[in-house]
């Protein structure tokens, strides 16, 4: 059976499964986001280094895990952590340039290891 112990609590995993998911701690998720481009036409370098530099200082932060872009076509991916769904989903769409500027939509979903 596996286990967390983070100071006097023991999370116990025996039983997992979308019911029952992994959690580290009392509130942390580990989240995918996935970036669509919907204005790709309104892209300029401005913007474009605008992201990549918030995408850098997120990523420093330890709140994004890793970004990456799809090989065909617009679009990106995004792997962060936080409290809770809501929380990165809340970070995400008031920080990430592309978002704010209605230049891309992203798409959460909570995930966890097994």
């Amino acid at each position: 059976m596996k286990s967390i112990t983070l100071g006097d609590v023991t999370v116990s995993c025996s039983n997992f499964g979308p019911e029952h998911p992994c959690l580290i701690g009392e509130e942390h998720m580990i989240v995918i986001g996935k970036g669509s481009m919907i204005r790709p036409d309104a892209l300029t370098p401005h913007i474009i280094d605008d992201e990549m530099r918030v995408v850098g200082e997120l990523k420093a932060e330890g709140f994004v895990k890793s970004a990456y872009r799809r090989s065909e076509g617009p679009g990106f991916y995004l792997l962060a952590e936080g409290p809770s769904i809501d929380a990165v989903r809340e970070r995400i769409d008031n920080t990430l340039p592309f978002v704010v500027e209605n230049l891309a939509t992203v798409e959460y979903d909570a995930i966890y290891e097994i």
